[in-house]
């Protein structure tokens, strides 16, 4: 029984690990976007797509529920997030400076 309990510590302290490191990288990527000049919608799906990201990984985490779909759950939201940058971004002609 306790091999189990220790594979359900570990999983957990990996998922808390990677929760972190999102809000890391989504601040970083809010804090650049902003730098670079962006369009305010960019950085509202950024923003809006960051917070209900986390919220619902947060959530998760609390509740130690879905600890094996977590990973997925994460990479299928910052895709979302991408994809609607990439949506946006596209149709509006904006480009780098």
């Amino acid at each position: 029984m306790e091999q189990v309990d220790l594979a359900k510590e570990s999983l957990f302290r990996k998922n808390k690990l990677m929760l972190i490191f999102l809000m890391i990288v989504m601040s970083l990527s809010l804090v650049v976007n902003t730098l670079l000049g962006q369009k305010p919608v960019v950085i509202a799906i950024i923003g809006i797509g960051s917070v209900v990201l986390i919220l619902l990984l947060g959530v998760l985490l609390k509740t130690q529920k879905g600890m094996n779909a977590y990973p997925y759950i994460s990479i299928l939201g910052l895709a979302t997030i991408i994809g609607a940058i990439i949506l946006t971004v596209s149709s509006s002609g904006q480009t780098l400076h």
